[in-house]
């Protein structure tokens, strides 16, 4: 599982370089992997697709729609659209021969799939004291950007939090099992 960082996979630092090549490795050995965010760039980058500035930062939930390929039902179960948690600044091409999943009004690609690997550029994974504790550390976004559409104000991502995290919750529940399962000896 690949998570989300401050950095940008663009940027030089030696620690993306080794994460680089464990994503090779995982590669060459078939082994699934699930990236969130900065995980999901990685992966596409590594994969060859070009990781670049997104056209607007996005902060906050928004939804996103399912693309009818039969990986995005495979990956994401049957309902059409799902609220999704994001805070990213750049987002990725989607990599040669893989299927896009899921895509947003605010970025265009939310979601891939390429064989047994899935990247997102959203959150699966945060709960109620992540999502609390990241408007606490970058304040400074959530203001600088708070004239924009595609950022909402921390009111606004905390509103109704244990509902929305609920519900995201019960959809990561769904994509995390189908991961799981090709998993070598996960039953």
């Amino acid at each position: 599982v690949l998570l989300g960082s401050n950095a940008s996979v663009n940027d030089p630092y030696l620690w993306i370089k080794q994460e680089e090549v464990l994503v090779q490795d995982a590669l060459a050995r078939h082994r699934p992997m699930l990236g969130h965010c900065f995980g999901g760039q990685l992966l596409a980058k590594v994969l060859g697709a070009q990781v670049r500035p997104n056209a607007v930062p996005q902060i906050g939930w928004d939804p996103v729609r399912v693309t009818a390929f039969p990986e995005a039902k495979a990956w994401l179960g049957e309902q059409p659209e799902l609220n999704l948690f994001h805070w990213h600044f750049e987002t990725f091409q989607i990599p040669r021969g893989a299927k896009r999943l899921l895509y947003g009004r605010y970025c265009l690609n939310k979601a891939f799939a390429y064989g047994p690997h899935l990247g997102l550029q959203s959150h699966l994974e945060v709960t109620a004291e992540s999502v609390k504790a990241w408007c606490k550390q970058d304040k400074e976004s959530l203001l600088n950007f708070q004239h924009l559409n595609s950022v909402q104000s921390e009111e606004d991502i905390l509103q109704n939090l244990p509902a929305k995290v609920a519900a995201l919750h019960k959809a990561a529940n769904f994509t995390y099992h189908r991961w799981l399962q090709q998993l070598p000896g996960y039953r």
